[in-house]
């Protein structure tokens, strides 16, 4: 079983195109509702409002996304024993293997790792939860 959380940046891309989206409909629906509590704003006020709001939009739904991502996986965590990495393996010694972690260089003892997999793309390690705890793997 493959289990990788979901990327800080894939988390951030996935609320940027939300939000991206939601903004149309929110200046839309802004330009119908507003005149009907006789609030007339200009286009450009009404662009203004609809971007304050979507920044703080983006954010909270970050921030939302990143918890319940934590949440997620520490309960995964509790369960088991160990974790898949997706990484680069950059090199090998007698004793540890370093890997590339979110652009991050990593030394990973081999008592610590289970099971490689080199794979086309990027190579998967599974390592113990308390390694990668331990090395600030999120995960």
């Amino acid at each position: 079983m493959r289990v990788v959380g979901q990327s800080q940046l894939c988390s951030f891309l996935e609320q940027l195109v939300n939000i991206s989206i939601g903004i149309s409909v929110a200046l839309l629906a802004q330009m119908l509702i507003f005149p009907l509590y006789s609030i007339h704003v200009s286009f450009q006020t009404n662009l203004s409002i609809s971007l304050w709001f979507t920044a703080v939009s983006l954010l909270r739904g970050y921030a939302v996304r990143r918890f319940f991502n934590f949440l997620h996986l520490r309960s995964f965590h509790m369960s088991q024993q160990d974790v898949e990495i997706e990484c680069d393996i950059l090199k090998e010694t007698d004793e540890a293997m370093l890997i590339i972690v979110d652009g991050e260089e990593l030394w990973i003892p081999f008592s610590q790792i289970k099971r490689v997999q080199r794979e086309s793309h990027c190579d998967v390690v599974t390592m113990t939860a308390w390694i990668a705890e331990q090395k600030g793997i999120e995960v």
